[in-house]
């Protein structure tokens, strides 16, 4: 079998097979027959191909570009702390810092059903729903009381949105296939797994 390890990934991705086709090797990549014999890398770069080949760019793709960049920052905080100090700095930063994230999406969203004003899911949706998946698991495994506020009272339409994305029919028909996993949000060399 494949060897599915880091050390596996660090030697395959110096192959002459993978440096050919992938400019940076890295986790995840991207193939596609619209890229000739080139892959892409780096989540957000697959998410703007999938996005302009799909028309999920949004009404304006610069804006949608804007609310990925705002994510990929978010993102990188929980990964950052994850792997540096851990738990507690993962948990200080939910107290602190996710109702800076989050009071701008409510405000978006108040009156749409999706960061593109209702024209359809872009892939920021998806971005945002990631996010906020990533927010709840935060709660489950560290939160309490004082913190529940932070995506449920204070944030109501947190909920309300996770659902309208979950209930999209392609990923409600995959969230019930059995290739839909969830795992840890982070991999087991982070001090915080997630």
């Amino acid at each position: 079998g494949a060897d599915v390890s880091k050390e596996g990934w660090i030697q395959a991705k110096h192959t002459d097979v993978l440096q050919k086709v992938l400019t940076f090797p890295n986790l995840p990549y991207f193939l596609h027959p619209d890229l000739g014999d080139r892959g892409l890398v780096q989540s957000d770069s697959i998410l703007r191909f999938i996005g302009a080949k799909y028309g999920m760019l949004g009404p304006s793709p610069a804006i949608t570009d804007m609310y990925l960049e705002h994510l990929h920052d978010a993102e990188l905080e929980i990964t950052r702390f994850s792997y540096g100090p851990g738990a507690d700095k993962v948990l200080e930063w939910y107290k602190t810092s996710v109702p800076d994230y989050l009071v701008p999406f409510g405000k978006l969203l108040a009156n749409n059903k999706y960061l593109s004003e209702d024209d359809g899911p872009s892939v920021a949706d998806f971005k945002l729903y990631v996010f906020l998946y990533k927010l709840t698991v935060i709660q489950e495994q560290m939160g309490d009381q004082m913190t529940k506020s932070i995506i449920g009272a204070d944030a109501e339409w947190v909920k309300t949105y996770m659902e309208r994305v979950e209930a999209i029919p392609a990923i409600k028909s995959y969230m019930s296939t059995p290739s839909y996993m969830k795992g840890f949000l982070n991999n087991p060399t982070a001090k915080w797994h997630g």
